[in-house]
């Protein structure tokens, strides 16, 4: 019976059970594909889930190392689109097509976990399994780009083979697209080995220097022949690490079907155990402050990783910098944040740190002095006024001029005596994350008291031009996360909104629960703290580029020309690009120098020996920003 089902002869081991399956799953997946043989789709997503990595996961338990672990939703999902299921009623997609009862569309639609979020998490777990391995890897690498700007997606910091660091760079590809869909309903995996053939084609350029791995997933699980040998080679690394052999059918689970890793529960028992021990404050069970633990937090955090010197130099070298029309061309204020990052380097400095500009002006005499803090996050007083109250009136009350007299009257420096005086803030370099903190909770005397006053506030296009220091055109920003406080001042509950990087959807995260929120919902009287973030910069205006050229050489006395690139796209307006050259060129205010010629597709500037060595770069008009220069 066996023998005429199949259509083959015994097998030769009959102890085998797979000698006896094979011939009948063989069988059965003939008569699939020939029933399919009017649908390119169905042969392709026939051909698609039979290939041995789309099924991988299914062969072994989570694991815990990894974190791994498909939900209900996902596992319906995953099974139902491999066996062709109805998964969902026909309905409209966000993005405005048909989804049919198949769901096909969420493999490839911008809206869904299926293709594009696909690549951030794929990135991600490929460097957390190095990382785990015991081969550090980043994302992005720095220093390898294309002559078209692009990067691959990652790179390992130590030698992977040959003495070479790995390099990679993933794409998912929609299995049933229709220029896809010719191939892959005729080899399984056609669309993804198409797809590393053309990176292979791209980064060429890398081979010599490099391991370079393109790596492809097609939507319905088939593999690139590269990205397979990458995932052997990474699997077997794990299981030499973990001693755990199903390590390599997770890693594949996880890059095909898990919607997203951010979705799984995270105790963070352990992270307050290990704040607590250092910050006793934050100890108990009892309602603590966000935006104090915020601050620790972000603070701790730069400490740790802090590339400055631990001592303060006594002949600190000039801090580079990039000419940037979101900075004031005020030397004081360069001067300032020039002695601030010599103590503070880290990424937490670049993207949260801004810099506030205060004015004290003597109603006597009219002197007016200023001073330049950096600052990590906004806090602004919710003034009490009728009518509807904004998140612009915060940062009027912020802003507004403040008169100081009577006991706070401060000793003016050209009277020599206490006089009243006028103080205006103003922002003077705007952060790429803006933090803004709503004081809502007040403290007397007697008691304390929490102000559930409704602020309304932008969703996108916040203008800080208003509170911006003199010669700033400051960025727009978006908000992309809130932290909300319901409750008293005693006791209540935090949750936050925070909205998807690649679908800008938002959510809502309560305790474990994570839910789908309204955009018209998101501002309420319990917001706290809102995260903005500031838009790209465009690329300068031609009349900035006038005065500060993408290249400029600088040549010493000794006739040494060396080339000094300023990025005018760079959104670091303080870490100008140098070259690696015997001796680096610094520009710095109040730097006194060496002759030195400034070329800048333009006038040749001479510096000449004896003086100060300051010059105005032409195009900025009257408000010329007078630069030093210093040859080392």
């Amino acid at each position: 019976m066996w023998c005429s089902t199949s259509k083959t002869l015994k097998p030769d081991n009959k102890c085998s059970q797979k000698s006896w399956d094979l011939p009948l799953i063989d069988l059965s997946s003939k008569h699939l594909l020939d029933s399919a043989k009017n649908s390119p789709f169905e042969k392709a997503r026939l051909k698609a889930v039979s290939t041995k990595e789309s099924g991988a996961w299914l062969n072994a338990l989570p694991v815990a190392f990894l974190g791994t672990l498909l939900d209900d939703e996902s596992f319906r999902i995953s099974v139902g689109l491999r066996l062709g299921c109805s998964i969902c009623t026909t309905h409209i997609c966000r993005c405005g097509s048909t989804v049919n009862e198949k769901g096909v569309h969420g493999l490839s639609c911008k809206f869904s976990a299926g293709r594009f979020p696909r690549h951030s998490t794929v990135n991600d777990l490929i460097r957390r399994t190095l990382t785990t391995s015991d081969i550090p890897a980043v994302l992005e690498p720095l220093g390898i780009s294309r002559d078209d700007g692009k990067r691959p997606d990652g790179m390992s910091l130590i030698p992977w083979s040959h003495g070479k660091p790995l390099v990679w760079d993933f794409t998912c590809v929609d299995t049933v697209a229709a220029s896809h869909i010719d191939s892959t309903s005729k080899i399984a995996g056609g669309a993804a080995d198409s797809a590393e053939k053309m990176k292979l084609k791209k980064y060429s350029t890398l081979r010599d220097q490099y391991i370079f791995y393109p790596v492809a997933i097609e939507t319905y699980g088939s593999f690139g022949p590269y990205a397979t040998e990458l995932f052997n080679l990474i699997g077997r690394k794990l299981i030499h690490k973990t001693d755990d052999k199903r390590a390599r059918s997770f890693l594949i689970q996880q890059k095909l079907w898990s919607n997203d890793p951010s979705i799984r529960v995270v105790c963070l028992d352990d992270l307050k155990l290990r704040i607590q021990r250092f910050a006793p404050q934050f100890r108990g069970s009892s309602q603590q402050d966000a935006q104090e633990f915020l601050c620790y937090l972000l603070e701790g955090l730069h400490e740790d990783v802090n590339m400055a010197v631990d001592e303060p130099n006594p002949n600190p070298k000039p801090v580079l910098m990039e000419i940037d029309k979101s900075f004031s061309f005020n030397v004081d204020a360069m001067d300032s944040w020039s002695r601030f990052l010599t103590m503070n380097k880290s990424k937490f400095v670049d993207n949260f740190v801004g810099q506030l500009k205060s004015t004290l002006r003597c109603t006597f005499c009219g002197y007016c002095s200023e001073t330049f803090d950096p600052f990590w996050e906004l806090s602004l007083p919710i003034p009490q006024r009728s009518g509807q109250l904004s998140l612009s009136h915060c940062l009027d009350s912020f802003t507004s001029v403040e008169i100081l007299d009577g006991e706070e009257k401060p000793t003016c420096s050209m009277c020599r005596e206490k006089r009243k005086c006028l103080k205006s803030l103003f922002i003077n370099k705007f952060p790429k994350i803006l933090v803004i903190h709503l004081k809502r909770f007040s403290q007397t005397v007697e008691f304390s008291e929490k102000l559930n006053t409704f602020v309304d506030f932008p969703l996108i296009g916040l203008d800080m031009s208003p509170y911006a220091a003199e010669d700033i055109v400051p960025y727009p920003y978006n908000l992309y996360a809130i932290s909300n406080h319901s409750g008293t001042t005693y006791s209540g509950h935090y949750t936050a909104y925070c909205r998807h990087l690649y679908t800008k959807i938002w959510h809502e995260y309560n305790d474990s629960l994570v839910s789908l929120i309204s955009s018209n919902s998101l501002v309420s009287g319990d917001a706290y703290i809102l995260f903005y973030q500031q838009e790209a910069h465009p690329k300068f205006e031609q009349r900035d580029v006038d005065s500060v050229k993408s290249y400029c050489s600088v040549a010493d006395p000794d006739s040494t020309l060396r080339t000094v690139h300023y990025s005018a796209d760079n959104h670091d307006m303080f870490n100008t690009v140098v070259e690696k050259h015997e001796s680096p060129v610094y520009l710095a205010p109040a730097a006194h120098s060496d002759p030195v010629d400034i070329v800048y597709s333009g006038p040749v500037l001479n510096v000449k020996s004896g003086e100060c060595g300051t010059q105005s770069f032409p195009g900025r008009g009257a408000g010329s920003m007078k630069w030093h220069f210093k040859l080392d």
